[in-house]
């Protein structure tokens, strides 16, 4: 008897553990982020196409596969910056056209203080 207990609280703690990690996949995207996002719309990119941005990467949009690490200018109507970036993920959405997600590596205070100058220039719309 007793051991049927035992496997019995064994399902119970796995179930629960199962319930608890679906959970926290179905929380809404925006509950995850590190860091917000903005619509990329004008906001140009040596790379590829900008979807949007955020302090911590940016998703374009091209029509080929890129390498592991780059260096990524960004540019607005005034001002220009160069950014280290890794590729996070690369998910295929048609024939020759990729997303691609970037995340900044190395970023320094002044490459931080200009992205979130970046962020507020998209944001005001």
């Amino acid at each position: 008897m007793r051991r049927g207990m035992k496997t019995g609280r064994r399902v119970i703690r796995k179930m629960s553990q199962g319930i608890r990690s679906t959970a926290a996949r179905l929380r809404p995207l925006a509950d995850r982020r590190r860091f917000g996002r903005s619509k990329g719309t004008r906001l140009g990119c040596s790379i590829g196409r900008v979807i949007d941005l955020s302090g911590g990467g940016l998703r374009i949009r091209r029509s080929t596969r890129l390498s592991s690490q780059m260096d990524v200018k960004l540019w607005t109507a005034k001002r220009q910056i160069t950014v280290p970036a890794k590729v996070a993920w690369v998910r295929r959405i048609g024939f020759r056209k990729y997303e691609i997600g970037l995340e900044f590596r190395s970023l320094t205070p002044e490459t931080q203080k200009d992205l979130s100058t970046f962020a507020a220039y998209l944001a005001a719309g």
